[in-house]
């Protein structure tokens, strides 16, 4: 189950997609048959199971944090010191709620990738030339389930949102 620590329609929403995504198994299928993910040492369906019993199993909490940089392209993060919990970004959530509920789904990802021999992360956090990771395609996946639309595996998220400088200036002052 997921809660949110904080009071958000949007988020909301964002977590009633995820949990409807969770319990789709075209999403679990779907990873199932991928035929590979880089920087993985077990198969997709190895990894869709360990994150599907992850999920069962375990009480995931979406904490709000504002980043002290106005200008970082930290959506959120997850930290094994706090192994339940998920850390959403303020100022990303100007975000569609697909784009939301995917950066969940991400760290779900590596929730459930932290505390075991196994390993399907991403390395360091650019996420260029890391389109094929487990914690990214599965992202791109979902975000195109939850938003009815074709996957894009780009990565390019930070650059499709894009904000104008005067609009980040003014968040900043505000």
């Amino acid at each position: 189950m997921i809660y949110l620590k904080a009071n958000n329609e949007k988020l909301e929403k964002c977590l009633g997609a995820c949990e409807q995504l969770l319990d789709n198994p075209k999403f679990w299928t779907t990873i199932d048959r991928h035929p590979s993910f880089e920087m993985a040492d077990v198969p997709p369906m190895v990894v869709s199971s360990v994150v599907e019993v992850f999920v069962k199993n375990n009480d995931i909490n979406i904490r709000l944090y504002t980043s002290k940089n106005p200008w970082s392209k930290a959506n959120g993060y997850f930290t094994p010191a706090r192994p339940h919990d998920i850390n959403l970004n303020t100022r990303k959530l100007w975000r569609t709620v697909g784009s939301i509920s995917s950066t969940i789904i991400h760290e779900i990802v590596h929730m459930a990738d932290s505390d075991r021999d196994l390993s399907f992360g991403h390395g360091n956090n650019s996420p260029v030339g890391k389109e094929n990771c487990a914690p990214f395609w599965i992202d791109n996946l979902a975000e195109a389930m939850i938003d009815n639309k074709h996957p894009d595996f780009n990565n390019m998220e930070n650059i499709t949102y894009k904000i104008p400088w005067w609009k980040r200036l003014w968040r900043w002052l505000t």
